[in-house]
């Protein structure tokens, strides 16, 4: 592969094979969005000389792949997926849920994730198998996973769509706000999708990767100079669940609710449950409201 003197490397990128198959789908099946400004950041073991040499690179069968961190400036690559909506299982969702209980970092253990991931798949069909009333309630999706939009003060917005504006393939994200550049390095940044042309309100849609903790990098953006404010919600109301993991127990609670849900349900009935191993054990309302890890999750609790 011929060195690029325009294409540059950010920083070490190590993928697992889930990780591996998502990149893989962003190259390979781009979704055509009109009005956008999309730019997708990758590492790169080395220079491209255009968007095939990207895909062969990242098409091979290995189950992981590492990167070389040669050079300090981050590889940009146009393109046009970045908005593709990550569609995340129930327990990627409860995952990411019961780390942010425990920590304000603004990037997850990936592997820490995964093995949540795969006890939450192992767990939730021994609920709902024992407790056949609460088998419909699903996981509501209070956040969009991997994505947050960013309100920006008209200098900062202006600068973003002057260096995406290039019709040159490979550009370099560097915006001289280096709190904005700071951090978007940090969360490993992969997109940027631009509300174009620009209406009374100028905003960023932001694209991470799925192990980005998004409230920490939703109350880090908050504070850099140039963004206004920033949003990660998604609007109503409805059933869900919430769960948090102490010493090697599971502490669940699903919530059954209806009535004008997309304003605020009006009624709403919880349901309590541990899991210790296979065991499950469902926990009158009342003594739940004594232990400690379902008080935490009732004061984090994502619904209304």
């Amino acid at each position: 592969m011929k060195t690029n003197k325009k294409c540059v490397v950010m920083k070490p990128l190590t993928l697992n094979q889930t990780e591996f198959q998502r990149w893989k789908r962003l190259f390979l099946s781009p979704s055509i969005l009109s009005g956008f400004i999309i730019v997708l950041l990758i590492g790169s073991s080395g220079c491209a000389d255009g968007i095939d040499d990207i895909v062969s690179l990242i098409g091979g069968g290995a189950d992981s792949m590492e990167v070389d961190n040669k050079l300090n400036e981050p590889l940009i690559i146009v393109h046009n997926s970045c908005l593709v909506p990550l569609d995340p299982s129930e327990a990627e969702i409860l995952a990411d849920r019961s780390l942010r209980l425990k920590s304000d970092e603004l990037l997850f253990d990936p592997k820490e994730r995964d093995e949540h991931i795969e006890e939450i798949e192992r767990i939730l069909p021994l609920i709902r198998e024992a407790y056949p009333e609460i088998a419909n309630i699903p996981v509501g999706r209070t956040r969009t996973l991997g994505q947050l939009t960013l309100f920006l003060e008209p200098g900062l917005y202006q600068t973003l769509a002057e260096i995406l504006s290039t019709e040159e393939e490979f550009v370099t994200l560097k915006t001289g706000n280096a709190e904005f550049d700071e951090l978007n390095s940090r969360l490993k940044l992969q997109g940027i999708a631009l509300n174009s042309p620009p209406s009374i309100l100028t905003f960023a849609n932001l694209c991470f990767p799925e192990w980005v903790n998004i409230d920490a990098a939703s109350d880090a953006y908050s504070a850099v100079e140039g963004v206004q404010y920033v949003d990660s919600t998604v609007i109503g109301d409805g059933p869900d669940i919430v769960t948090t993991k102490e010493g090697g127990r599971w502490f669940f609670i699903f919530r059954d609710a209806w009535g004008d849900c997309p304003a605020g349900c009006i009624s709403q009935k919880l349901f309590f449950f541990t899991v210790t191993g296979d065991e499950v054990q469902q926990i009158a309302e009342d003594t739940a409201s004594t232990l400690s890890p379902f008080q935490k999750l009732l004061l984090t609790r994502p619904w209304w």
